[in-house]
């Protein structure tokens, strides 16, 4: 199945259930892939609620770029939403579209390790680099991330229609 309305609608329920609170603006969060965007964005349930419902002009989400909200969910997309290869009927892709309440997940720095940058210049030449082309940058940081509540996370599994047709 096709990431739709109804699919939304459910797992809005489950996070309600839950007792999830919204992350921002009143809004849950779904992070999703850009073949699940495209998908999404053709489901005539949205498209109507953006034609009619939402503010004409350029504010409009049926004429903006990147993330966008619809039923109190802000969509966030990323190319690293999780995708299973060949998991499905057919062999087909299967995507993971993530909702998320407040507090499903934490993430901190840690305070031993600041974030730190370090840099080799290109001032000490050698039989490797004898016309000075090349430098080296680099980074350390600590940082911990952990679930909180598996119960305000719901993953839908939904196949695309960049697959179905393969």
């Amino acid at each position: 199945m096709l990431l739709n309305t109804a699919e939304i609608r459910e797992a809005l329920a489950t996070l309600k259930n839950a007792k999830a609170k919204p992350v921002v603006d009143n809004k849950y969060i779904a992070i999703i892939a850009p073949n699940t965007t495209r998908d999404l964005q053709a489901d005539s349930n949205l498209l109507n609620a953006w034609q009619y419902a939402a503010n004409r002009g350029p504010g409009n989400p049926l004429f903006a770029l990147g993330d966008f909200d619809y039923l109190g969910v802000r969509f966030v997309e990323t190319t690293n939403a999780k995708v299973g290869s060949s998991l499905g009927m057919s062999g087909a892709d299967v995507y993971y579209t993530m909702f998320l309440g407040k507090e499903a997940y934490a993430v901190t720095e840690l305070s031993s390790q600041q974030a730190r940058t370090y840099v080799i210049p290109r001032e000490t030449p050698d039989k490797t680099d004898p016309l000075f082309q090349h430098a080296t940058v680099g980074y350390k940081a600590a940082m911990a991330c952990c679930r909180l509540n598996e119960a305000f996370m719901v993953r839908v599994e939904h196949v695309t229609t960049a697959h179905m047709a393969a």
